[in-house]
């Protein structure tokens, strides 16, 4: 069925325009974690938390859509904002389903890195030598 621009109240017209523009904001980002993650460069754990404040955001303000569905008799799923939105939410679960493992990947990396990097930072604090009674370890004999 095609989309349609069948008659809906403003509010759930704005509620979908804004829906529709959270998701590509979450569907743009996504694109370029999958970039970076395709080059292996750094910065994936910023582009993760900028992924999760836009996501969280799409999902706070999709909250009230189930509300404000059921107050309309139309056959608001043949709208084109509603089909904007579905199609750009398949797309989302899409794309996610293909960078959850590399990012999964890559974080698990970065974990296995900082705890070498722990690991060897107590392995060199154990050759410190103790100072001796003044201070010096450096004995001087006269």
């Amino acid at each position: 069925m095609a989309p349609r621009n069948i008659a809906i109240s403003e509010e759930l017209k704005t509620a979908l325009q804004n829906s529709v523009a959270r998701h590509r904001a979450v569907l743009r980002h996504m694109k370029i974690m999958q970039q970076v993650l395709d080059s292996n460069a750094g910065g994936v754990i910023a582009l993760t938390e900028e992924f999760n404040r836009l996501s969280r955001l799409a999902q706070e303000h999709d909250a009230t859509l189930p509300q404000l569905l059921t107050q309309t008799d139309d056959d608001v799923a043949s709208h084109t904002l509603f089909k904007q939105r579905t199609e750009l939410l398949n797309e989302v679960l899409e794309l996610n389903r293909l960078l959850l493992p590399k990012i999964n990947g890559m974080m698990s990396l970065i974990s296995n890195e900082l705890s070498e990097l722990k690991n060897g930072r107590a392995l060199v604090s154990g050759y410190k030598q103790a100072a001796g009674p003044n201070g010096s370890i450096v004995s001087s004999s006269a």
